[in-house]
């Protein structure tokens, strides 16, 4: 069974707002919240009700595998709180088309599959 929520890699905010962060490809850094805003913010987490919001990388830190043993695509990260988890593909748009989209969204499907 694959560990989602590995307590090394958990941050946790309670701020009204706060970002997420990864770096571009091809980076090999995790993804991580930030609370001071900056440009560095990939998406913006608004948390109106100031609850406690845990944050864990996927990409970089769990290993998923194929069945050949070659790692497969994993979103950049999850955030979870009560009891609500939402996995996190952050993207930055290329050219005209919508292929980043479809990607996206095959990556985030593939780990509620698996979750």
């Amino acid at each position: 069974m694959i560990d989602f929520f590995p307590i090394e890699h958990i941050a946790s905010s309670s701020k009204r707002k706060f970002g997420i962060c990864d770096r571009p490809a091809p980076a090999a850094d995790k993804a991580y919240i930030a609370e001071n805003e900056g440009q560095d913010w990939i998406a913006v987490v608004d948390n109106h009700y100031q609850i406690k919001v845990n944050f864990v990388p996927i990409d970089h830190c769990i290993e998923l595998r194929k069945e050949n043993g070659k790692m497969d695509n994993r979103c950049d990260g999850c955030l979870f709180y009560e009891d609500a988890i939402i996995f996190v593909e952050l993207k930055q748009r290329g050219g005209k088309d919508n292929h980043w989209i479809k990607e996206g969204e095959k990556t985030i499907a593939f780990h509620y599959q698996i979750f």
